[in-house]
């Protein structure tokens, strides 16, 4: 009995050995994916939004550095898609942000973002309140809107084959009208 039991452990332990050994050979998704020889990320920073009912959430693409088209106005480079763009499906990728007091639509995809600060490096919110205070997510200033129906990338003009696009969000307002009659 006591043999068997001896026995039953370590096949057990070498099954778990085994197991995970396979595990460690086949590295993550994007070291096999760069083995057939998809070099180049881009990843969509969605800024706090909700993709598919998910918040914090990064959607990352990868492209053959092969994968290159030159599109209508005779750029060669790799194009993208828009996360969000109708033609990949109803709701692939479903994007929305709100913070529990204000709804926020997307204004566009930005290659560089810079953290809005007050003057002791602060970092603020959309309304210029400083986040320790507000408990709202930080604010943003974007550059280098990303055009999906011009722009290319180019494989060899990327820092590790890496590029990152980050979702801008403003926020809907609400204005109240107040009038004063003549009785007060």
């Amino acid at each position: 009995m006591k043999n068997k039991m001896i026995r039953t452990i370590a096949a057990v332990a070498l099954i778990a050995l085994a197991m995970s050994l396979a595990a460690c050979t086949n590295g993550n998704i994007y070291d096999r994916l760069a083995d057939d020889g998809y070099t180049v990320k881009v990843r969509f920073e969605a800024g706090g939004a909700f993709v598919n009912d998910t918040q914090n959430v990064t959607i990352v693409e990868v492209f053959n550095e092969d994968d290159v088209v030159t599109n209508s106005a005779g750029k060669t480079g790799i194009a993208l898609l828009a996360p969000d763009d109708s033609i990949r499906g109803e709701g692939v990728f479903k994007l929305s942000k709100i913070d529990g007091t204000n709804n926020y639509f997307q204004i566009g995809w930005y290659k560089e973002r810079t953290p809005v600060v007050d003057g002791n490096g602060n970092a603020l919110d959309v309304f210029g309140v400083p986040v320790s205070e507000s408990k709202r997510d930080p604010a943003y200033t974007y550059s280098g809107k990303w055009d999906f129906a011009n722009d290319v990338i180019d494989p060899a003009s990327l820092t590790n084959g890496e590029m990152t696009l980050y979702a801008a969000w403003a926020p809907f307002f609400v204005y109240e009208f107040y009038s004063q009659n003549e009785n007060g």
